[in-house]
Formats: structure tokens, sequence, C-alpha cells
């Protein structure tokens, strides 16, 4: 019996060399890392074949393997591109006959993120290879802003836009240290793009300064924003304070009226010939200055129009 089973791993072994040695055999290369491009922008999917062939007569085919989706095929020196990158993939044709089988996706969009499988097919030998493809979209800096009072304290706002993937977000003291129980709004658009946003409350009676911190990349990178509070905002003006400041604001506006429309009296006046007080008969020569007439009736001016101004 282990005569019979080593005769049997010596013919497999045996054929295992003769396909390896066969001049239609080859290997699939790709890249063992990620790639990660910006959204928006062109990017190249590497796949070689090893040893370098032609592979003009080859059947290369590009797939999204967790969708089980085709991306592009080639085919009898035919090119078909999959329903949702149309206009978007090509191989280059001018590097076939150098085994290079590699996929350029155009315009990269956030749902082109993911696993691509690069398959090659001889006929009477195959091989296939994987690249993961990151997106990556860096957004708008913190903005950061002063809500208003709340509680004793000052409530603050940060918000940033236009981000893939998410970041993380926190609020920082002035020494860098987190500061706890921060957390994160998220809302997405349509095009796939996160915004977030976050607010922290101040208290205390002391000048504050904190930043809003957004991490990103997986790195450690991370872009922020500091704001410095002054202790004079931590005071809430009091209510007969803005009273007050209301009342005087109406008082100048209506003493300023009133001084416009003595003005306008004064005018009448002059090219009327007539001292105040005088009643006056107005006729069609006058009829330019008809509406200072309606006018002068709320500063207790006797002025009057006869039927002749009608």
């Amino acid at each position: 019996m282990l005569c019979t089973l080593g005769r049997s791993l010596s013919v497999i072994v045996a054929l295992l060399q003769v396909r390896g040695a066969s001049p239609g055999s080859f290997t699939v290369q790709v890249p063992d890392k990620p790639l990660v491009a910006q959204l928006g922008a062109d990017l190249m999917l590497p796949c070689h074949l090893s040893p370098a062939h032609s592979a003009e007569p080859l059947e290369v085919r590009w797939a999204r393997k967790e969708r089980n989706e085709e991306v592009h095929l080639y085919r009898h020196r035919t090119e078909k591109q999959g329903r949702a990158f149309e206009g978007r993939v090509s191989l280059f044709k001018d590097s076939l006959k150098q085994g290079n089988v590699s996929l350029l996706i155009r315009d990269l969009q956030v749902s082109d993120e993911g696993l691509y499988t690069c398959f090659v097919d001889s006929g009477s030998y195959y091989d296939r290879g994987e690249v993961e493809v990151k997106i990556s979209m860096t957004g708008s800096a913190p903005l950061v802003s002063l809500e208003g009072h709340e509680g004793g304290g000052i409530r603050l706002s940060c918000h940033s836009e236009g981000w893939y993937p998410a970041p993380e977000v926190l609020w920082a003291d002035e020494t860098g240290a987190p500061v706890p129980k921060t957390r994160g709004i998220f809302t997405r658009s349509r095009e796939g793009l996160y915004s977030v946003s976050t607010h922290l409350l101040l208290s205390g009676q002391g000048q504050a300064e904190v930043s809003c911190v957004l991490e990103f990349g997986g790195n450690g990178r991370q872009i922020q924003s500091r704001i410095h509070v002054s202790g004079a905002f931590f005071t809430p003006a009091q209510p007969w304070f803005i009273s007050a400041v209301v009342l005087v604001v109406i008082f100048l506006i209506s003493l300023t009226y009133v001084i416009i429309l003595k003005k306008e009296n004064l005018k009448l006046v002059e090219v009327l010939g007539a001292e105040e007080g005088q009643w006056v008969s107005l006729d069609r020569r006058h009829t330019a200055w008809c509406p200072y007439m309606v006018k002068l009736k709320y500063i207790s001016v006797p002025f009057t129009a006869t039927q002749q101004y009608v």
C-alpha cells in the first residue's frame, strides 16, 4: 500500500513539473498592499504576467470580488466595459505584448473602493490575483464657532465636510489632552462624502483655549482649529442692560426721523414764502411739494391744501 501511495505522489509531482514547465503556464503578479487614491483621481491597478509574454491572444477579465461585478473584459482582442465603469476603464493595449494587463480607472468614485480580481486565461491555463483599492478624501478644516450661553457656560460648535472615510473627531484642551465625552454627528452626501458636527459646553469663569481635532488616514494625521475664549464671555448680558440698549436705539431712530421732517418743512416754508403758523393755499405750481404736505400734518404745522391742489 505504501508503494502504491508513493508511486501516486510521484506521478502528481511529475505532472505539476510538466505543467509548470509548459510554455503556456504563467503566474499573475499584483501588489500585496492596498492602493490608496484621492477621490476623482485616476488609478492604475498593476497586474503582470510572469514570465513576461504576450497577453494579446489571452482572455483578461477584471471583476469586483465582493460584488461579483464585471469591470472590464478583454477577449478575442476586443474590450468590453462593465456598466458601472463605462467610459472610465481600459487596458494598456500597447503593453499587452509585454504581459502588462494592468487596469486604468479614471475619475475614481467612492463606490469604486473594494477588492478587484485580475483573471487571465489562456484556454489551457489560468491564474488570478487580487488588488485592493481604497479611496481617500480630505475634507475642509474644522470651523469652530461660539453659539451662545447655556447652563452657566458657553456652547461651542465645530463643523467640517467633504470627508472619506469619516474622520475621528475630538475636542482637546490647551495642553492637547482630549476632552472626555466628545461625540460627533455624521451625515453623508449623495456622493458618499461625510460631514461631521460636534458640540462642547465650556464651564467656568476664567479664560479657556480649546481645539477641535479631526484625525484621519489611520496613521495619526490630523487637522485642527483652535479657539480662545476670554473670561468676559462667561458672564451673560443682564436683561436690564439689553432693554436699555434697545430703548436707546429706538429713541435715536425717532429723533433722526423728526429732524428729517423738520428740515423738509423748512424747505417748504422757504419755497412758499410763508412763515411758520401761517395758513397757505397751494395751487398746481407747488404740486412737486405734495409729499411734504402729508408729513407736515404729523408735526403739527398748520399747512393745508385747497381744492386747487387736487
